[in-house]
């Protein structure tokens, strides 16, 4: 005897041919979403409003979904793509990443006891001072690469709304905290001038809680990066604490955000700035090993059901790019909001797991659990006291590029002149204690020598 189909899943599956036919794609939370729809509008017998929430007579679990799909011969088409990174080979560069910012996060200072050194939540960091910037390219439409299609099709097409949005694309840089808060703004660049007719009526009706900046590359560089430092960043940190305590960002080295000016800037603010190594951010970055995935379906999701609300207003003839605009920035600001709101827990998991906020001493490396490396060991980082240095010396670079500009793996383009650097030989001989691979970058004007071996440096963390 076949299974049953009920009035509700009649109409879903109509209305997923529908969808289709029309070459959009199709993802399990449409089903959902559909679903709850349909039975809001036809059959609001089957459902119970108790205070703010609603109560479905289906529960739309897992194994509803699956015999659905099971009946209606549907299934999920997609492409298989192989990873080409391999995460062992990258062990010794995720292994010095990680004994960097352990190194950053004791005391600066050398104490005169033990007992005077400051103990926060890790190290000498607090969480809420624990950052990770990413910039990730937007889309103007989310042409998923997969849909549920009916079994048999030999031919899966998705259809774009406008041919002209798969040339557009803006970027968004989302920066996030390691206690889960929402501290800092989404900033998107959109491509383009903002001296054309009608920009101020545009960003009128931009959400405030999104940063939107315009330039005629839709991308990151170094004058956005700066804007970005001193409009969003450090006014937070400043605002957090009464005292200028230090802060760790973890970025990746994209070379617009590790010029000189911008390695002075983080410097100049208490910033220890620890740059992911090349072909790493997808092991210890914790945007890329969490939140970016969460993040985009989300802003899919708030686009597709505004789409759906008001299908009138979102036909090829009824709407303008600066419509789409304005929607993007809405669905980033809801997206980024939902986030710290229904999935703090995961914001703070993913520091952990990369081992970015545990504690230096150990404690919590039980917590640590990168991708395809589950028995990774941190391994020895503590900086002893140089030999026959005084009381009260710093010691320690705040930095893990090489003179170079690069964190050890492969080359990369280095905005400085040669001249404007520190010559290897001159640091390996001056500085054997603080060398050790990292954190050499050091400009010459920047540099005093004492009458020690011990290496003084104004680039160091005080």
């Amino acid at each position: 005897m076949k299974p049953r189909w009920g009035p509700m899943e009649v109409r879903l599956l109509e209305e997923f041919k529908k969808r289709r036919a029309l070459g959009l794609a199709v993802h399990r939370r449409w089903f959902i979403r559909r679903a709850k729809r349909i039975l809001r509008e036809e059959f609001p017998e089957e459902i119970l409003e108790l205070d703010s929430r609603i109560i479905y007579s289906c529960r739309f679990s897992a194994s509803w979904f699956r015999a659905f799909k099971h009946r209606g011969r549907i299934s999920w088409r997609a492409k298989t793509n192989t990873a080409s990174i391999t995460p062992i080979d990258k062990i010794p560069h995720i292994q010095s990443f990680l004994q960097f910012i352990r190194r950053n996060a004791q005391c600066r200072q050398l104490p005169m006891s033990p007992q005077i050194e400051p103990e926060y939540d890790v190290g000498r960091f607090r969480l809420c001072h624990i950052f990770n910037m990413d910039q990730t390219p937007l889309p103007f439409e989310f042409l998923h690469g997969r849909t549920y299609e009916f079994k048999g099709k030999k031919t899966v097409w998705i259809r774009a709304l406008k041919s002209s949005w798969s040339k557009r694309q803006a970027t968004l840089m989302i920066t996030a905290c390691a206690d889960g808060s929402n501290r800092i703004k989404p900033l998107i660049i959109f491509r383009g001038d903002d001296d054309w007719y009608g920009y101020e009526e545009e960003r009128a009706q931009y959400d405030p809680r999104v940063h939107v900046l315009f330039n005629k590359k839709a991308y990151s560089n170094e004058s956005v990066t700066l804007q970005w430092l001193t409009e969003d960043v450090f006014p937070v940190c400043r605002s957090n604490t009464s005292t200028h305590e230090p802060c760790l960002m973890v970025l990746d080295v994209f070379a617009g955000q590790k010029t000189a000016t911008i390695l002075r800037t983080f410097k100049r603010n208490n910033f220890v700035s620890a740059y992911v190594p090349e072909g790493c951010t997808g092991l210890v970055q914790p945007m890329d090993t969490a939140i970016n995935s969460l993040l985009k379906d989300k802003i899919s999701e708030v686009i597709e059901d505004e789409m759906d609300e008001n299908p009138d207003q979102w036909d090829d003839n009824n709407y303008h790019i600066s419509d789409r605009r304005i929607l993007i920035v809405k669905a980033v600001a809801e997206a980024w909001s939902w986030l710290h709101q229904h999935r703090k827990e995961v914001i703070i998991k993913s520091f952990q797991q990369v081992g970015i906020s545990l504690k230096p001493d150990g404690s919590q490396d039980h917590l640590l659990h990168i991708r395809d490396l589950p028995n990774l060991v941190v391994g020895s980082w503590v900086l002893e006291r140089p030999e026959n240095a005084p009381t009260g010396t710093s010691y320690g670079l705040d930095c893990n590029l090489s003179s170079d500009g690069h964190t050890g793996v492969g080359t990369l383009e280095f905005e400085l002149q040669d001249d404007d650097l520190i010559d290897e030989d001159f640091f390996d001989e001056y500085a054997p204690q603080e060398n050790q691979g990292d954190g050499d970058y050091v400009l010459d004007s920047e540099l005093e020598v004492p009458g020690s071996a011990c290496m003084s440096l104004d680039f160091l963390c005080r």
